[in-house]
């Protein structure tokens, strides 16, 4: 990613709707579908200054992240500075692997998701059950436009896709769905103007009046999600498991 990229993602994400709601939303979804947390591995996957894993790990107390760029103010110790495919961990030592907004970033995503399958546990008993990913990106390849560009982007998904491939991969899914869906038609609007008028919009660092209502719309989505799958939304979120012939 740029440094601009890079340097929004570090001033947002403890105040912006956007970051805010969405981990919210992923921390239920580990929450809701996968059982005795306490005693997992957690690994996560482009970590960036650690805001994700300092509230994951009040749940999953042995979580560690991977990050190749150095954020000027870390929220999370264990980070070990690598890249995905020189990272040097054991083999099958994880028995969930988060991957936020990171496989769009990888040129090759079958390689990626070998690497993960590298790195989660395999083992099958009572206790263990095999090894979880969870995968956010963003979704519709039409939609691609600047933003994706400054932070290097190589695609966004639709649900077909994204399903394919992770399945393709050895992965069996337990849920898949869009997410940002109520704000998901402004959205559309503000990229469908941005692509056909070629403008180089970047988020603004300042706060908008309309923050705190925008973050109560999206962060209700977390409530749908335990019930229900989203049909449309500016991102897609699955969580899968390795199937156990994998």
């Amino acid at each position: 990613m740029k440094k601009v990229a890079y340097s929004l993602i570090e001033n947002f994400e403890d105040w912006f709707w956007w970051n805010r709601a969405r981990k919210n939303i992923i921390i239920d979804t580990i929450l809701t579908n996968i059982d005795n947390l306490e005693t997992k591995k957690l690994l996560d996957i482009g970590c960036g200054s650690g805001d994700f894993l300092s509230s994951i790990s009040k749940y999953i107390p042995d979580s560690i992240g991977i990050e190749e760029y150095e954020y000027n103010h870390k929220k999370y110790n264990n980070i070990k500075m690598c890249n995905i495919f020189n990272n040097g961990l054991e083999d099958h030592s994880f028995n969930i692997i988060t991957a936020l907004d990171v496989m769009e970033h990888i040129e090759d995503e079958n390689k990626f998701l070998n690497e993960i399958k590298r790195l989660l546990i395999t083992k099958y008993d009572q206790l263990v059950r095999g090894g979880y990913i969870l995968i956010t990106v963003p979704a519709y390849q039409f939609l691609f436009a600047y933003h994706d560009e400054i932070n290097h982007h190589y695609r966004r998904y639709n649900k077909k896709r994204l399903k394919e491939v992770l399945l393709k991969n050895g992965f069996d899914i337990i849920k898949i769905s869009y997410f940002n869906f109520f704000l998901f038609p402004p959205f559309f609007i503000v990229r469908m103007i941005d692509k056909i008028f070629n403008l180089k919009r970047i988020e603004k660092e300042k706060k908008s009046i309309f923050n705190g209502l925008l973050y109560k719309i999206f962060n209700f989505e977390k409530y749908l999600l335990r019930k229900i799958n989203l049909p449309f939304g500016s991102s897609l979120i699955v969580l899968c498991k390795l199937k156990e012939n994998e």
